[in-house]
């Protein structure tokens, strides 16, 4: 596993007395025990814990986006959504256990279910307002959010990386947009 810049970033700042090393460099043991040391990587004991729950949020995450990939195929949609759920509601699960906030937990509502509710239009116009401020609502949250998510045991996003504050942005401003093309808005 290596870090690139901006994993090193995020963690400097919030560890301002870790020594980080050059990006893109292969961790060694002595580099994650330096990392464990700033409550910047979880210990064995959590990653144990929390490995395969992990492991199966990526897949199940990682299986849902292919229709985004792919295209809205009709015939699979409703199954691909189930799989993005899964997955939330996996890492949901292993936070409410453990404490431990696995990035899938934040990207399976970021970029799958907030964004389902912008992106699917099969719903009455009244359904799509709420979804829409709904969505608005929680981009909002997440966007001043100081939760701290893990990917591999390492820290990768503590709710104030320039992509994901960007990424709650935009969503935000699509949030808004979509509403004011309703019937009815101004």
């Amino acid at each position: 596993m290596v870090l690139n810049k901006e994993d090193i970033e995020l963690l400097k700042r919030n560890e301002p007395e870790w020594q980080p090393m050059p990006p893109n460099t292969p961790l060694t043991t002595r580099n994650i025990e330096q990392l464990r040391n700033h409550k910047l990587a979880l210990t064995a004991d959590q990653l144990k814990s929390v490995y395969l729950a992990e492991q199966l949020a990526s897949i199940l995450y990682t299986r849902g986006r292919l229709m985004f990939y792919k295209g809205f195929d009709q015939s699979r949609k409703e199954e691909c959504i189930k799989f993005i759920k899964l997955a939330y509601y996996v890492a949901k699960e292993v936070a409410r256990q453990t404490g431990i906030k696995l990035l899938h937990y934040l990207i399976a509502e970021t970029n799958g279910l907030l964004y389902l509710k912008l992106a699917l239009n099969n719903k009455s116009d009244d359904q799509k307002r709420k979804d829409y401020r709904d969505a608005y609502g929680r981009y909002e949250k997440l966007c001043v959010s100081t939760n701290k998510y893990f990917e591999h045991g390492i820290m990768k996003e503590d709710g104030k990386t320039s992509y994901h504050v960007m990424r709650c942005y935009k969503q935000m401003i699509s949030a808004n947009m979509k509403q004011l093309e309703l019937p009815g808005e101004k």
